[in-house]
C-alpha cells in the first residue's frame, strides 16, 4: 500500500511539472495536436509568428480560420486581430471550440459550423482516431495515401459552403480590414485559394498561410496568370504564406 501510494504520488508530481507550462483550454490529450501543447505549452508556434506578422498596424484586421479545429491557433493570435472567424465543420468539436475561446477571454469571434467545397451543399467528413484535427473530406481531395481504414475512423454528414460564394461576401463585408487567412483543411486548400484568388476585388490585399503536402506547382501556375505581385514564402516543410 505504501508503495503504491508513492508510486502514485510521484507520478502526480511528475504529470504537474510536465504540464507546468500547458494552458488552460479544454484538450483531448490522446489527440495528435495535444502533444506538442501540452509538453511546451505552445502550438504550431512559427505559424502563429507568420500569422501574427501578417497584421498591419494602421488598420483594423480580420483572421479567418479555416478548420480552426478546437481553436488552438486563433487563440494564439487573437491579439493580434479585431475579428476572427472561425470555419469548423466537425460538430464534434464545435463546442469545445466554442468554449476555449471562451474561457480565454476572447469575445470577438463568429464561429461558421461547415466547410468549404465547391462539391455541392452536404459532404461526408472522415475523422481519424485520436487526431480529429486530420479530418477530410473525400471529394475533391488532393492528398494521397489519406488514412481510409474504417475501423479508425468515424463519419459524418457535415454541411458545405461554396468558397467563391463565401469569400466574394466576406470581401464585401470587410473590404476596409487587412485579411490574414489560415486554410487547413487536408487536402482541400488548392479549390480554397483558387476560389480566393477568382473573386478577390483588385482593390483588397490578403495574407494566405496555408498546410500543403503535395507540390506547389499547382499554386505557382494560378499565380502566375495573376495581373498583380504576390509574395510566396515558406514557413517549414508543410506550410507557406502567401501575400495576394
Amino acid at each position: 500500500m505504501l508503495f503504491k501510494f508513492l508510486y502514485l504520488r510521484f507520478k502526480y508530481k511528475l504529470l504537474k511539472l510536465i504540464l507546468l507550462k500547458s494552458p488552460n483550454l479544454y484538450i483531448n490529450p490522446k489527440d495528435i495536436i495535444s502533444l506538442e501543447l501540452l509538453s511546451d505549452g505552445s502550438y504550431q508556434s512559427d505559424i502563429c509568428s507568420a500569422l501574427i506578422n501578417s497584421a498591419d498596424k494602421n488598420k483594423e484586421n480580420l483572421f479567418v480560420d479555416i478548420g480552426a479545429n478546437i481553436g488552438l491557433i486563433s487563440i494564439a493570435v487573437n491579439k493580434s486581430f479585431n475579428k476572427l472567424i472561425c470555419i469548423e465543420p466537425n460538430d464534434i468539436v464545435l463546442n469545445v471550440l466554442k468554449s476555449n475561446l471562451e474561457i480565454s477571454h476572447i469575445n470577438n469571434y463568429e464561429i461558421y459550423n461547415f466547410g468549404l467545397s465547391v462539391h455541392g451543399s452536404k459532404g461526408i467528413l472522415y475523422s481519424p482516431q485520436n487526431n480529429i484535427g486530420g479530418s477530410y473530406l473525400l471529394d475533391g481531395n488532393m492528398y494521397e495515401n489519406l488514412p481510409l481504414d474504417l475501423t479508425k475512423i468515424s463519419k459524418r454528414s457535415v454541411n458545405l459552403v461554396n468558397p467563391l460564394i463565401f469569400f466574394e461576401n466576406l470581401f464585401t463585408s470587410h473590404s476596409n480590414y487587412n485579411i490574414v487567412v489560415k486554410i487547413d483543411v487536408e487536402g482541400l486548400e488548392f479549390e480554397i485559394i483558387k476560389s480566393i484568388i477568382d473573386v478577390l476585388p483588385d482593390n483588397v490585399s490578403i495574407h494566405i498561410v496555408y498546410e500543403n503536402w503535395y507540390s506547389n506547382d499547382i499554386f505557382i501556375n494560378i499565380l502566375n496568370g495573376l495581373k498583380r505581385p504576390y509574395t510566396f514564402t515558406k514557413i517549414n516543410s508543410s506550410n507557406f504564406h502567401l501575400f495576394i
